[in-house]
């Protein structure tokens, strides 16, 4: 008899690894403080089918063209955390002139902010 395990994916997690994903990409270097948080959220995008992935990462894409920020110049520091008062995943990304602060919802839903 074999034993399967059956892994499912976090919505919120996948969305913020697609934020991280598409909204690093913008920047000249982009480096995430935390490899195991990193790494968490890549296993719960890949858990995802490729279409969801590819939704997520057109989802991420628009809310980061609605900044109209130029950061191809720039280099970023990521931080991730958990909100545990308001269960929103939070993803930082740290340059020297501006912040851009994401904002995952617990159904995936994303709101950026400088």
């Amino acid at each position: 008899m074999k034993n399967y395990v059956s892994l499912k994916s976090n919505k919120q997690l996948a969305t913020a690894y697609a934020v991280y994903e598409i909204v690093g990409s913008e920047f000249h270097r982009c480096t995430f403080q935390n490899p195991l948080l990193e790494e968490k959220l890549r296993v719960n995008f890949l858990l995802e089918s490729d279409n969801a992935q590819c939704l997520l990462e057109e989802k991420a894409e628009k809310a980061f063209k609605k900044l109209n920020i130029e950061t191809s110049d720039l280099n970023c520091e990521v931080y991730g955390m958990m909100n545990p008062n308001t269960n929103h995943f939070i993803i930082y990304f740290r340059t020297y002139v501006a912040d851009i602060i994401a904002v995952i919802d617990e159904r995936g839903r994303i709101a950026l902010s400088l």
